[in-house]
């Protein structure tokens, strides 16, 4: 039987500002999640049952280099009274491919190294895809689906899930 646990998920983007020469007038659009410049800051905390009870907590923190397009160093662990604890530290990159309208995809590809109780250590390589949607003003709400393959495949044949990882997610986005 799986565990299936969703997490709920408080991410925050904030724009630092730091070495702008000219104040916002309030005629310009006051910048949105994804914008060039902003930060993305995820902070998530999870319960769930399924082989008994399931944890998780995480963290990421990522810059938008350009609109949409936002290297990210994330780090999360996770386990349970009847399933593995595994902690894990990934690099992605996170992509908002169009950003008009309410409703946004999202694109997360991802690799790193997991670390596995009573396991040896492995790679994993994967991402997410999703929606963000705008509920109001620099509020939404994120929707998402993650897929992780792990290597190397003789390493990972003893897990209850085989060599891949899957789980659902529900946060909320929000600009600051």
């Amino acid at each position: 039987m799986r565990a299936f646990a969703v997490v709920l998920a408080a991410v925050a983007s904030a724009s630092l500002g730091v070495g702008s020469a000219r104040a916002q007038s309030e005629f310009e659009a006051p910048q949105r999640y994804g914008d060039a410049g902003t930060n993305h800051v995820g902070v998530s905390l999870g319960l769930g049952s399924g082989n008994g009870l399931v944890w998780a907590a995480g963290a990421e923190y990522g810059h938008f280099i350009m609109d949409g397009v936002a290297p990210t160093a994330e780090v999360s662990v996770s386990g349970g009274s009847q399933v593995l604890t595994v902690a894990r530290t990934m690099a992605a990159l996170r992509l908002l491919p169009w950003r008009s309208g309410s409703v946004w995809p999202l694109l997360v590809p991802r690799a790193g190294r997991l670390f596995i109780e009573n396991n040896p250590d492995l790679w994993g390589a994967g991402g997410t895809v999703g929606v963000i949607v705008g509920l109001s003003g620099r509020v939404a709400l994120q929707v998402s689906y993650e897929y992780l393959r792990l290597f190397p495949r003789g390493d990972c044949t003893t897990l209850s899930t085989g060599c891949s990882l899957q789980r659902w997610g529900l946060g909320f986005v929000l600009g600051f």
